[in-house]
């Protein structure tokens, strides 16, 4: 590591052998970023969503997400943003459906973002928000959608359910 470096990046290995051997095929820049990732979720071997946090250049938050679509050989950041706290769960519900749930600070209160992709990743629109939500985890069965929320003390936690 060198001397410039920031000790916060983002890395994705992929296994092609039930977990023997892996490759990475995505890596943040070392000496400039300050991210690092919190989950990853697939439709196929081809298209897969990761998603991370940490500050941005000029010390704020900063949220992302990377997807692919060719198996990791390449990766666009697709989702970039100061707005929010936190970045930790991103579920894929069919081929082209997927989730993301973002944590936005509004004074003491923090307010979970759900925000949807149609096309696999490549665009996200803001669908809604649940108030004293610090967004931890989202599930899906059926038409029933599951959010797991804590508290803005972090004193309580509880499970949001959409139908």
């Amino acid at each position: 590591v060198s001397d410039n470096s920031t000790g916060w990046f983002g890395s994705v290995s992929k296994t092609t052998d039930a977990g023997k051997t892996w490759t990475q095929v995505l890596t943040t820049n070392l000496a400039e970023d300050y991210i690092y990732f919190n989950e990853i979720s697939c439709s196929s071997e081809t298209n897969c969503i990761v998603v991370g946090e940490g500050d941005g250049a000029n010390g704020g938050y900063l949220t992302v997400a990377y997807t692919t679509f060719d198996g990791g050989a390449t990766w666009e950041k697709t989702f970039s943003s100061a707005d929010f706290v936190s970045l930790m769960s991103v579920k894929f519900v069919s081929s082209t459906d997927a989730w993301l749930l973002a944590t936005q600070k509004s004074g003491r209160n923090l307010v979970g973002n759900f925000f949807k992709t149609t096309d696999g990743g490549k665009t996200f629109t803001l669908s809604s928000t649940l108030n004293n939500c610090f967004g931890m985890d989202m599930s899906f069965a059926g038409n029933l959608g599951l959010a797991a929320c804590c508290s803005s003390s972090g004193s309580s936690c509880s499970i949001a359910v959409y139908k």
